[in-house]
């Protein structure tokens, strides 16, 4: 299977034609306002970032909310780890979604987001999350003061 790696404009409209695919597609966000089309050509709507809620540094047993200001219940969140300091063979800036690394090796939850129509909230657990290493593989727990975590709500209209 080939990558598709759309380029161009920051703004206005981008066409894009593609034969389907069967599996998953995963699509990551930005943290902007644009439009998002479906494979169901019927079927348009605006993607709204709320205000993001950023835990710098990472930091365990920790409760932190954040007002999104969408004025409704956001429709889905984006997690994101941020390396700050070199750490497990990640650079400084390299991002990581937290789907990828959501408990500690020692199968303890790490982290839980929820949201409503106001706030989104992260509680950090005791238990730092795992990564893998960024170019051996072998299992790491991270060192919290080497990361930040951002929350980022989308609503879709």
């Amino acid at each position: 299977m080939a990558d598709l790696v759309l380029s161009g404009a920051t703004s206005g409209s981008v066409t894009l034609s593609a034969q389907a695919v069967s599996g998953s597609t995963t699509l990551t966000l930005p943290t902007t306002s644009g439009t998002v089309l479906t494979s169901a050509s019927s079927v348009a709507g605006t993607l709204t970032a709320g205000t993001s809620l950023v835990k710098n540094p990472y930091a365990t047993s920790t409760q932190t909310v954040q007002a999104h200001g969408l004025s409704t219940i956001p429709s889905f969140v984006v997690v994101i780890l941020e390396c700050l300091t070199t750490d497990a063979g990640w650079a400084v800036g390299d991002k990581l979604p937290m789907s990828a690394c959501m408990s500690g090796f020692n199968v303890t939850p790490s982290i839980q987001v929820f949201w409503d129509g106001t706030n989104i909230q992260l509680n950090l657990l005791s238990a730092a999350p795992g990564i893998l290493h960024k170019t051996n593989g072998s299992s790491n727990n991270i060192t919290v003061a080497s990361w930040k975590i951002t929350v980022v709500p989308y609503k879709l209209n």
